[in-house]
């Protein structure tokens, strides 16, 4: 996630279509899709085996 967090434009698919599409900093101010991958990926960090 940090890679496309420098994206320019990220484009979200769910299903095959396209649910949100944007620069990133547009996306996590939306509250979608986006930004729960986002906080999903910093909550696995603290995940131990």
């Amino acid at each position: 996630m940090r890679t496309v967090e420098n994206a320019d434009k990220i484009i979200v698919l769910k299903e095959g279509k396209i649910i949100e599409e944007g620069k990133p900093e547009e996306l996590i101010k939306k509250d979608g899709e986006f930004t729960k991958m986002l906080n999903f990926q910093k909550e696995s960090l603290d995940f131990k085996i």
